[in-house]
């Protein structure tokens, strides 16, 4: 018997008390790693390589499934991100279990009455791979957080057949966290004096937000998180990293990257950092660039730049969950800051997107002002300098043909409230006709596309959803049920 802190007599030994760590041991355990792996850094980028483009989600096969839509996936994704907080997991645990979860339903057929459970367990078989045991949800936590639905053996079964699908092969992935983390392993060569700390977070956010569409998984992780970095820079009002990226593409435009071999035709980028490995500098953060690169880039950032312009377009808020999760850093300032400083450039590439449908206006040169104002919002200077660049009024993108910028956003407006009686609350994959992500097909993926000219489609019309498919297994707009118990 002993007496704890409070004086109550209790049976048995007592209770070991945790060892205070110094706290220079973190950075001095990531410093030695550091320099444990340094001598083997092109072999893990080239398996890094690999891995990003082996054993990925295929959105068509999802397409195809009975009973799943892709307006459930929000709901779902919500239920994640707030149960992942609540069990306070590290962060790679929320994109493996999002990797985990596609790559099931890319080969296996759920049933619509199981896709929550499927989301769980993905998150359970990811907290086991990647965070410290302690962390661990239990079965009668992940039971509590879907409302006593499923019980403790469905869990079991689900793991073991989620494993058996995927051959035991769960981290065969390069995640878009990686690729930002990969990114900011090397700071002082793009931001040699700035606190990046900001920054990182925010690009996670993108990084997060872009689990939300299907059409971002036509891109690989490193695109993703390049586009992602970018915007966060736009919206913090930071341009090192466009310069670099910028710079890099220019340089290694005509670049042929095979496996392991590297064909260089401009060195200005190794040449101003000749203490740093070429192909680290390559890799930072893309781990292959070739001459369709820039092209996926500008696709991605376009896709979103149509998320966060959503609020003043389309009357669609971004997922709360998500907003919720970075409240604390003011991340709705930043972006209500940015959209509202640049809704006019916005609306123009509205404009000239809508045209790409119509077949009377020059479509190569139309194609060339989307891709000069992607960048100029963006802040990338991939575009060849010259007058129209210099001037830079949005006046020259005008023509008579097209409606002005009052006229465009009243019909933007007003085609959101013809369409607001077929769009119920739950449905979440409806694109505005007059918003750029507009000449991105719903009904078909990007996977095959080279180009934003191949994947010009008729816009999207609204369709209903059925009542019945509104059903979902729990009420998941609350995401974790209210009764839910961490310490359970």
């Amino acid at each position: 018997m002993y007496l704890n802190d409070t004086g109550i007599r209790r049976c048995g030994p007592p209770r070991p008390r945790p060892r205070s760590t110094h706290p220079l041991l973190a950075q001095l355990e990531s410093s030695a790693c550091a320099t444990a792996i340094k001598d083997y850094e092109k072999e893990l980028l080239a398996y890094f390589q690999e891995l990003q483009e082996c054993d990925l989600p295929n959105p068509k096969m999802i397409d195809n499934q009975p009973e799943l839509d892709w307006y459930m996936r929000p709901y779902l994704l919500d239920f994640l991100i707030d149960l992942h907080g609540i069990l306070r997991l590290s962060e790679p645990v929320l994109f493996l279990a999002i990797q985990i979860m596609d790559r099931y339903c890319s080969k296996r057929i759920v049933f619509q009455k199981h896709y929550q459970l499927v989301t769980t367990t993905s998150l359970w078989i990811a907290a086991k791979f990647e965070d410290k045991k302690s962390r661990t949800p239990t079965l009668n936590q992940l039971i509590s957080a879907c409302s006593h639905i499923y019980d403790s053996y469905m869990f079991i079964q689900m793991e073991s057949h989620i494993l058996e699908t995927l051959r035991w092969n769960i981290r065969t992935c390069f995640t878009t966290f990686d690729a930002i983390q990969l990114c900011f392993k090397d700071t002082d060569i793009i931001w040699p004096t700035e606190d990046v700390s900001m920054l990182q977070i925010v690009s996670i956010f993108f990084a997060e937000l872009s689990c939300y569409d299907k059409h971002y998984m036509a891109f690989s992780s490193s695109v993703k998180a390049t586009s992602g970095i970018i915007l966060a820079s736009v919206l913090l009002g930071d341009n090192c990293f466009q310069k670099h990226i910028s710079t890099l593409l220019l340089d290694f435009l005509d670049l042929k990257c095979e496996s392991l071999g590297l064909t260089v035709c401009h060195h200005s980028v190794v040449s101003s950092c000749k203490e740093k490995d070429p192909f680290s500098i390559i890799c930072a953060p893309l781990l292959r660039v070739d001459e369709n690169t820039h092209v996926d880039i500008r696709r991605c950032c376009l896709l979103y730049l149509n998320d966060i312009f959503k609020p003043l377009t389309a009357n669609k808020d971004l997922p709360t969950a998500l907003m919720s999760k970075y409240d604390k850093i003011c991340l709705q300032d930043y972006i209500t800051a940015y959209t509202s400083q640049n809704i006019d450039k916005y609306l123009h590439l509205c404009k000239l997107t809508q045209a790409l449908l119509n077949p009377i206006y020059d479509r190569t040169r139309l194609l060339e002002q989307i891709n000069m104002v992607t960048d100029i919002m963006v802040g990338l200077e991939l575009c060849q300098q010259g007058p129209i660049r210099d001037e830079l009024p949005l006046k020259i993108y005008q023509s008579v043909l097209l409606p002005s910028s009052d006229e465009l956003k009243e019909e933007i407006l007003k085609n959101n409230e013809l369409h607001g009686s077929s769009r119920s609350a739950s449905s979440t994959e409806i694109t505005s006709p007059w918003t750029p992500a507009s000449v991105f097909s719903a009904k078909r993926s990007l996977s095959d596309a080279s180009s934003i000219d191949n994947e010009l489609d008729l816009v999207d019309v609204p369709r209903a959803k059925d009542a019945r498919a509104l059903r979902l297994p729990t009420p998941l707009r609350k995401c974790v049920s209210s009764d839910f118990a961490p310490n359970i």
